[in-house]
């Protein structure tokens, strides 16, 4: 699973663009409306008899300045990675989905607030 060609889907449904407001792996200080893919520490699970099938929980933070437009970008980020046996990059998921719904956490500096969302993946790599 590529964090990078999950940003740029998530960059074709409309949601931000890649560099500027969707990011993989960090995300930097100075954009006060930003989207983050985070990977768990574990990897991602092999399944020894289903041959490049993969499950993996991995995390999504969006940054914002208000808590309304922040918890409604935060749903729509949720709402673009729910997925159904669909192909991204190189990855064909045979589900992808959030298990929480956005939790927000109040960020001091800037007066910004983030939320975090879980996400579940059952995929195939190539």
């Amino acid at each position: 699973m590529s964090l990078e060609e999950l940003a740029t889907h998530l960059q074709t449904a409309g949601v931000g663009t890649v560099g500027k407001t969707i990011f993989a792996y960090h995300m930097p200080e100075n954009p006060a409306i930003a989207i983050v893919f985070l990977p768990e520490l574990e990897g991602a699970m092999i399944h020894e008899d289903l041959p490049n099938y993969r499950t993996e929980i991995f995390r999504v933070i969006v940054r914002h300045n208000n808590h309304v437009a922040g918890l409604a970008l935060a749903n729509q980020v949720s709402n673009a990675l729910d997925l159904h046996n669909t192909v991204v990059g190189t990855t064909t998921y045979k589900r992808l989905r959030p298990t929480t719904d956005p939790i927000p956490f109040p960020v001091s500096e800037g007066d910004r607030i983030e939320f975090l969302v879980s996400m579940w993946a059952a995929y195939v790599i190539a």
